[in-house]
């Protein structure tokens, strides 16, 4: 009586349709990966917006994020990604408009 909800919508089983998907999703979002404390890797990342030895302010696609930590060096800046190693205090979300706040 109820919907198989292991069956795919015929869009969904369109190649075209999911590589398009993809592909906005890519370009609109932007992505973060932290291993413990000591990295973090941005794909998405628009640019750097301030940087010290202690603090990294980085521009994603919809947001800011600054990076707060000790002995912090940027590595592999390029086509939308930014790795920070040192030793990550914390990592803050900044809603375009609040960075006159910090």
């Amino acid at each position: 009586m109820g919907k198989d909800l292991n069956k795919l919508h015929p869009a969904a089983q369109n190649p075209r349709i999911i590589d398009n998907i993809a592909q906005t999703l890519s370009l609109s979002q932007a992505q973060m990966q932290i291993i413990d404390n000591k990295e973090v890797f941005f794909e998405g990342c628009k640019g750097i917006l301030d940087y010290t030895e202690n603090q990294v302010k980085v521009k994603l696609s919809r947001i800011n994020v600054v990076v707060t930590g000790t002995s912090l060096i940027m590595e592999n800046y390029n086509s939308g990604g930014l790795t920070i190693r040192g030793m990550l205090h914390s990592i803050e979300f900044v809603t375009r408009g609040e960075e006159d706040a910090l």
